[in-house]
């Protein structure tokens, strides 16, 4: 008994520096000392192998049946793209890749995503409860605000700041001051882009929100707004409105509506669509650094290479949709129709023209919903719709009897999901979506007996 205590402290602090390193990436400079790039990127998905090892050492790999969907979407998307590579061989080579060299990343990305979900079932099932991440969430928000703001110092010229920052650069994955301030990039945080800031709305701001509506104190959320309004990013302003609109109307009405899912899910798609088939490119917008411009301007502009790059993947899935409607391509072999696909204006993006080159493989767009129709067509559709109902039974069986501030939160968060998922969030290559999707799994903590 006393060994499974131990064991079970170990593993539970081992669990909670996985979910404390969440919101800082790579954290280190850890790509530049292996002397690769392709590496797992948030330095959580490491922690998370080591918690697993360390409980298969162990002998103890418990079995969930709320796991068997996950592990059969998985096999089926991972065959079906292996059958595509097959289908497509004779296409030649793409990035210098065949089709086969096309699929190994998803494959693996997609694996880890599904491990990190059995990973936190196992957490919340034997020794993680919520009382537990209340505090490191806490913690990750005082780090994060206090880099924020001095990032939000330096663009503003504030004494200090840009030396600050370029200090705990040097140590950790920030970007320097010339690369914020010459390149007009807004607060990036622990990311390369302003819109890193926006994958904070997939756990933790939910989880702030949450709390604060609990504690009826609003300092947080207000000092996460300004941040958000001052990021300069419009994916992540567009995500902390959806955010903090659900949050005011649970504040006020002490429900979730329906309409919030199907609303958040139709803008997102409705972005999509847009992108490929209703952008004019002849409006001439004006880059003012306004908010009005983050909000609007920026999504339609043009002549922006940040919203070239991010838009050029999401037209060519939908146009692979749009010619491939039954059974989509494979995920991998976006890239074999990226140069056709691509609309001439996208291409003054370098990040664009080194795919175009084929120095790069548009394997995927950096997003989850366009890429997986133009992946599996109608019949992956026909699939996530049976997928999305036995989880909704999860969420009944499980989140429900949960505390209210994970109810709430888990709501907020998937809302968000549904909009930024067309356009800006993948599933894999990002440890807050996996977990986010475990977050109803929390219920399993209330099942537990007390060792």
């Amino acid at each position: 008994m006393n060994n499974v205590r131990i064991n079970n402290n170990i593993d539970r602090k081992i669990y909670l520096l996985y979910f404390f390193l969440l919101p800082f990436g790579k954290l280190f400079h850890l790509d530049e000392l292996i002397g690769t790039s392709y590496m797992f990127v948030n330095i959580s998905s490491f922690v998370m192998l080591f918690g697993i090892i360390r409980i298969i050492s162990f002998g103890s790999m418990p079995t969930f049946s709320h796991m068997r969907k996950w592990w059969y979407m998985y096999v089926f998307v991972s065959l079906y793209s292996f059958v595509w590579a097959c289908a497509f061989y004779d296409f030649g080579i793409v990035a210098g890749k065949t089709s086969f060299g096309c699929i190994p990343r998803s494959i693996v990305l997609n694996f880890l995503a599904i491990l990190s979900i059995y990973y936190n079932s196992v957490a919340f099932s034997r020794f993680i409860k919520f009382e537990d991440i209340v505090p490191v969430i806490k913690k990750q928000s005082v780090i994060l605000l206090s880099l924020g703001y001095i990032q939000l110092g330096m663009l503003y010229g504030v004494p200090g700041c840009a030396q600050i920052n370029d200090a705990l650069g040097s140590v950790f994955y920030i970007c320097q001051s010339d690369k914020l301030i010459s390149g007009d990039r807004g607060i990036t945080l622990f990311g390369a882009e302003p819109s890193s800031i926006g994958a904070l709305m997939i756990v933790t701001i939910p989880f702030i929100f949450a709390l604060d509506i609990k504690e009826k104190k609003w300092r947080r959320t207000i000092l996460w707004s300004i941040l958000f309004l001052s990021s300069g990013s419009s994916q992540a302003l567009v995500m902390f409105i959806i955010g903090i609109t659900v949050a005011l109307y649970f504040r006020f009405k002490k429900k979730i509506q329906r309409f919030f899912y199907i609303g958040s899910f139709s803008i997102g798609m409705f972005m999509a669509f847009f992108y490929t088939y209703g952008i004019d490119i002849t409006q001439n917008i004006t880059n003012d650094g306004s908010i009005s411009y983050i909000l609007y301007g920026k999504m339609v502009d043009t002549d922006n290479h940040s919203t070239a790059t991010r838009v050029s993947t999401i037209i060519n899935d939908v146009k692979i949709f749009a010619e491939y409607p039954l059974t989509g391509v494979g995920d991998g072999m976006q890239a074999f129709f990226y140069n056709k696909n691509t609309p001439g204006w996208c291409a003054q993006s370098d990040e664009v023209q080194e795919i175009l080159k084929g120095n790069i493989a548009a394997s995927g767009g950096g997003n989850f919903f366009a890429t997986f129709i133009s992946a599996y067509g109608i019949i992956g559709i026909l699939l996530m719709v049976m997928f999305v109902r036995m989880y909704r039974k999860d969420i009944r069986k499980y989140l429900l009897p949960c505390d209210n501030v994970v109810i709430i939160a888990t709501s907020i968060s998937i809302i968000i999901f549904l909009a930024a998922g067309w356009y800006t969030v993948s599933f894999f290559n990002n440890e807050y979506v996996p977990l986010m999707l475990s977050l109803p799994y929390l219920g399993l903590s209330l099942k537990r007996k007390v060792l």
